[in-house]
């Protein structure tokens, strides 16, 4: 959720979103208010706030996605095995199209 926030979504929104991806049991905010992050998805999220700045924009002032030509040396400098890479890309994806999408429901 915080990697949405981060890009501009709106954290009612990107609550909304994370929580429909959590398992049942991992659901709800905690009392300080921060959804939880499963186990699994932890690199994923670290590595998709390491992009946060890392966008490409459409020249009309739309968002295109995450600057894919990034992420691999993303995962180099952050010491991420080689075999983890493709799992990690999937996560990727999803994060990504989940931003996007609410992103540009906003506009």
């Amino acid at each position: 959720m915080a990697a949405l926030v981060k890009v501009g979504v709106p954290e009612a929104l990107a609550r909304e979103r994370v929580a429909d991806r959590h398992d049942a049991a991992e659901k709800g905010a905690r009392p300080d208010g921060e959804l939880r992050v499963l186990r699994a998805n932890w690199l994923a999220l670290r590595v998709f706030l390491a992009q946060a700045k890392r966008w490409r924009h459409l020249p009309m002032g739309g968002l295109a996605g995450l600057d894919a030509t990034q992420i691999e040396s993303t995962l180099r400098l952050m010491g991420v095995r080689r075999k983890e890479w493709p799992a990690l890309f999937e996560q990727l994806l999803e994060m990504e199209g989940a931003a996007v999408e609410v992103i540009q429901a906003r506009r």
